[in-house]
């Protein structure tokens, strides 16, 4: 299956050289691409004591972290959508040019469909200015 996951790999650096990966980097924090991606959605939202959302996309309770974080990501999506009744999903910018980004949201994307998580995946340039400019990631299937 090795095949595979290369095949993966190049899906996911057409998607992040799409959204704008490999330009000059924007020199932003977390928190201004989640201003970014949460645009005209309601966001840090506090969902139980000591927590907050990031941004609610209907039907969605969304996380927004660069790449190489995609394990919290993922936790918080879990526990925000657990907390709010929504569907998890993330949402992960790419920062840390084109290798290390298709390495990280491709480890990301593997915990999702081997867990079977019921995650919706974002992957967004270090450009980007909307969720819409963003790509979604369709889970790949295990191994």
């Amino acid at each position: 299956m090795p095949h595979l996951k290369c095949a993966r790999a190049l899906a996911l650096a057409c998607a992040a050289l799409a959204t704008g990966v490999g330009q000059p980097a924007l020199s932003q924090s977390q928190q201004d691409y989640q201003q970014l991606v949460c645009e005209g959605m309601p966001s840090d939202a506090r969902s139980a004591p000591g927590s907050r959302v990031e941004c609610f996309g209907s039907p969605y309770a969304i996380e927004v972290h660069f790449t190489n974080r995609w394990q919290q990501a993922i936790g918080a999506a879990l526990e925000f959508a657990a907390e709010t009744g929504r569907q998890p999903a993330i949402v992960l910018i790419c920062k840390s040019g084109i290798t290390e980004c298709v390495r990280q949201s491709l480890r990301a994307e593997q915990t999702i469909a081997h867990w079977k998580l019921p995650i919706r995946m974002w992957l967004c340039g270090d450009r980007v200015k909307s969720l819409g400019e963003c790509q979604v990631v369709e889970p790949a299937q295990p191994e």
